[in-house]
């Protein structure tokens, strides 16, 4: 009888379960972190991806205000760039703007603005210059744009350079474009040329635990409260073992199905718990109870 109980609470469960999943929202590009804690760049070592360094003593000048150079990504975040840029004033005044694109014609994804006076000065340029923008995440052979657009503001005789490598073609991965009279163009500086650059990144999977109990062992790192909600908001930074039972979904593929594994690999998790909790240099012992209103986002850095 009692075996017989057991197992109608089971199927009732698995019933609750599968109608909890079944509305949970997906990710509508709603920030789940505040902006200040989206990628702490502190977790994450970035690496080399795509290089193009072959310097030919050659400068491309930016007087009409804007370059761009394409490549194509090999891991799935992308951190920031360097470039070969440098102005040729003594008193530089304006801001350089370096940005991502997914093409030449849509906004940016990610950017950073800095003084011209910041960058090297002299042409040709020597000095690798570093834009490190807040992080995004990227396809992999997917082609995205580096975009450099130089204000001037009422000083026009001071020019920017990004140098450039000529034939042979020594990055066959993407091509430079410069912005002209009748848009975007790349035979201005003859064929075969690149802009010099560098991108830096790393791979990460993130994983959408939507509904069930999660026990984690780490410690909690960050509370804060949206409008004094009765939840409190947790960030947990190197977490040792989180272990799931109940539905999830890895991103961006969000095929929700049901899982019961142990976790090593977390870099951070966030999310929300109808209790006190504070911030503990030391690790505890957490079980928290994801709803599809309070889902958890996991991050698995892989190095």
């Amino acid at each position: 009888m009692r075996n017989i109980i057991w197992t109608k609470v089971l199927i009732f469960g698995i019933i609750l379960l599968f109608f909890g999943t079944s509305i949970i929202p997906t990710p509508n590009g709603e920030k789940l972190l505040p902006d200040e804690l989206l990628l702490n760049e502190s977790l994450f070592y970035d690496k080399l991806d795509q290089n193009n360094s072959e310097y030919n003593s050659r400068a491309a000048i930016a007087d009409s205000g804007c370059s761009a150079q394409s490549f194509k990504p090999t891991l799935n975040m992308l951190t920031r760039v360097e470039l070969l840029v440098g102005s040729n004033s003594n008193n530089p005044q304006g801001n350089i703007t370096i940005s991502i694109r997914e093409n030449l014609s849509s906004n940016d994804l990610t950017w950073i603005t800095v003084p011209i006076k910041d960058i090297p000065a002299g042409i040709p340029m020597d000095i690798w210059t570093e834009f490190d923008f807040s992080d995004i995440s990227v396809i992999p052979e997917q082609t995205y744009y580096i975009v450099s657009s130089y204000e001037p503001q009422n000083f026009p005789f001071v020019s920017v350079g990004w140098s450039y490598t000529g034939t042979p073609d020594h990055y066959t991965r993407g091509e430079h474009w410069v912005l002209g009279n009748q848009g975007w163009i790349k035979e201005d500086l003859g064929s075969n040329c690149d802009f010099n650059f560098k991108t830096y990144g790393y791979n990460a999977t993130w994983f959408l635990f939507g509904f069930g109990i999660i026990t984690v062992d780490g410690t909690i790192d960050y509370i804060w409260d949206f409008n004094s909600s009765w939840y409190n908001y947790f960030l947990c930074y190197n977490v040792s073992k989180v272990t799931v039972i109940g539905f999830g979904a890895y991103y961006p593929e969000l095929n929700m199905r049901f899982y019961k594994n142990t976790l090593t690999n977390v870099t951070y998790l966030v999310g929300s718990i109808l209790k006190r909790l504070e911030v503990s240099d030391e690790y505890q012992h957490l079980s928290i109870f994801a709803t599809r209103n309070h889902p958890i986002l996991f991050c698995m850095y892989q190095k």
